[in-house]
């Protein structure tokens, strides 16, 4: 049984999935991916749905591109990279080597 947070109440760990390629993630309905081309940038993670497509950048968390996505579904997906922060620094340097 999951214990809410105090915080915000209402958010439900996704389990973290990464795909066979290794630069897909999945938390539920939402696609984080990195691009072999991003290795020269500071650490970010592109969140797709629905085909729109923001950026945010992982230490410290910022929004740099929202890809026309409702602000909504924004929140959603800092949520979401709020509390898996972590595993995306990891998979990052995982992909690029650091």
């Amino acid at each position: 049984m999951l214990s809410p947070l105090p915080s915000r109440p209402f958010v439900i760990l996704l389990p973290l999935r990464i795909c066979s390629s290794g630069k897909q993630i999945r938390f539920g309905q939402y696609r984080f991916f990195f691009s072999s081309s991003d290795g020269s940038e500071p650490p970010h993670v592109h969140a797709e749905h629905n085909g729109q497509v923001a950026k945010f950048w992982l230490d410290p968390i910022e929004k740099a591109k929202s890809g026309r996505l409702p602000a909504h579904r924004l929140t959603a997906i800092e949520r979401l990279i709020i509390d898996h922060q972590v595993e995306l620094i990891e998979a990052w340097n995982d992909y690029f080597g650091d």
